[in-house]
């Protein structure tokens, strides 16, 4: 199993190449295929990490993504909260 710091490593690299490969044929719908791809990697592995770190934890839903900042104005009640 590749440790996270390879992952990202790919992941970057991966972006890299799909970003050149949009660039070359702007049409090629698999090269945004592959770059979505390899964002979403980058982002979980990167979220993973963060969760694992000394003093990190993930949010309620089990991710390490941040947790938004200040209030929830604006925000839709979800079903029977409102």
């Amino acid at each position: 199993m590749p440790s996270t710091r390879s992952t990202v490593q790919s992941a970057k690299q991966a972006i890299a190449f799909f970003e050149e490969a949009v660039k070359r044929d702007p049409d090629y719908a698999l090269a945004y295929a592959g770059l979505a791809d390899a964002y979403l990697t980058d982002a979980s592995v990167g979220a993973a990490r963060t969760a694992l770190e000394p003093g990190g934890q993930p949010d309620e839903a089990g991710s390490g993504a941040p947790r938004p900042r200040g209030g929830d104005e604006g925000a839709v009640p979800g079903p029977g909260t409102g």
